[in-house]
């Protein structure tokens, strides 16, 4: 009986997996449309063309669309023939190298500090949480309903936010909770627990290092590392600094924000970017120039990602959202294991995401040794 369930449970496991490889190619699809006029007016050399149609029939056995490609440019004007296309990305080699099942766990927001037992790195302190119905205190022990909300009604600053499939600041919410009410809206903690109903988690607010808070101060603002496993190493790809605006406490380029590309010594690049192409030299905000402004510790950051991947086994691919705290400590945000957008780092840095190694990445797609 255990051997015909284990079949079906493989069975409905690639089925699934179909499923959502479709839903996701036509997505991306879509989206490529809809930036069409974004980059309908870039126009690639014949040479540049040659070199990227090379590059894919070597790699890849065929040609591959240029759309990648002339999105990316079309925010810096860099040409780069490394540019990995997001569609690719997010169909095969992201899949393969995250297998889905494993990710379906390891995605939980409310296990994050559990899998980063590290003692050199930080991640939000909780106060309390929600995991399947389930009520659990800081220390993650099982409590009722009751002791959850004694806990949560003078926490204070705080943060709330879901636990599963989130994606691009969704539900994150920003509290001061005394006496059972939030200071900033005026609504009771029962009123907006009933709104997550369940998998949600609430934990400290943080003050950012002045190198972070200065750029734009309602928000975290996050470094954006992500490293991948090649040929027996963590490798790094370009990092990328995303920065809320508006008074926006969230810094996602899907919700507002703006990102751009950091220098492995921690300084940013001339521009930074919108999803939709709008470019900042200044903050609009703070007014603060960004080329060659510098955000503290960022070698440090990245030591400690590589590092990291090692403490998720299984995964070949992670993308680390970090900050820095007042006090020069290291803070995980999150961990993005599935969807983790390969193209604003591309566009923010105007260069491929795996450099030098995007041929071995392509065959890797290509599942060609």
């Amino acid at each position: 009986m255990m051997r015909i369930y284990t079949k079906l449970e493989l069975l409905f496991d690639f089925i699934l997996r179909v499923i959502l490889k479709t839903l996701v190619y036509v997505h991306e699809l879509k989206n490529i449309r809809r930036k069409k006029n974004l980059f309908s007016n870039v126009e690639l050399k014949k040479e540049q063309e040659q070199e990227i149609d090379a590059l894919w029939i070597k790699n890849y056995g065929k040609k591959y669309s240029t759309k990648w490609h002339r999105l990316y440019q079309s925010y810096s004007g860099n040409y780069d023939a490394n540019y990995f296309p997001e569609i690719l990305f997010s169909t095969k080699l992201e899949p393969m190298l995250n297998p889905r099942y494993i990710c379906r766990a390891l995605s939980d927001k409310a296990i994050t500090e559990i899998l980063i037992n590290d003692g050199r790195v930080k991640c939000p302190k909780t106060f309390a949480l929600n995991a399947n119905g389930f009520y659990y205190d800081s220390e993650r022990i099982v409590i009722n309903k009751e002791r959850f909300m004694s806990i949560v009604q003078n926490i204070g600053d705080s943060v709330i936010k879901p636990t599963i499939n989130t994606s691009s600041g969704r539900g994150v919410r920003i509290l001061n909770i005394k006496n059972g009410v939030d200071l900033i809206t005026g609504d009771d903690i029962t009123t907006i627990i009933k709104k997550y109903k369940s998998n949600f988690i609430i934990q400290e607010k943080l003050v950012a290092h002045p190198s972070y808070s200065q750029l734009h101060e309602s928000s975290i603002n996050t470094l954006r590392v992500i490293t991948y496993i090649l040929d027996g190493k963590v490798h790094c790809a370009p990092l990328s600094l995303r920065i809320g605006m508006n008074g926006s406490f969230v810094d996602n380029a899907h919700a507002g924000g703006i990102a751009i590309g950091v220098t492995n010594n921690g300084k940013l690049k001339k521009t930074a970017f919108t999803e939709m192409q709008e470019a900042y030299t200044v903050h609009p905000d703070s007014g603060i120039v960004f080329e060659d402004y510098q955000v503290a510790k960022t070698q440090e950051i990245v030591g400690a990602a590589k590092r990291l991947h090692g403490h998720l086994p299984n995964l070949g691919i992670i993308s680390w959202d970090f900050m820095l705290e007042s006090d020069e400590s290291i803070v995980l945000i999150e961990i993005n294991i599935t969807s983790q957008s390969i193209w604003f780092p591309q566009f923010a840095n105007g260069c491929g995401i795996f450099g030098e190694n995007t041929e071995k990445m392509i065959r890797m797609a290509s599942r060609k040794k």
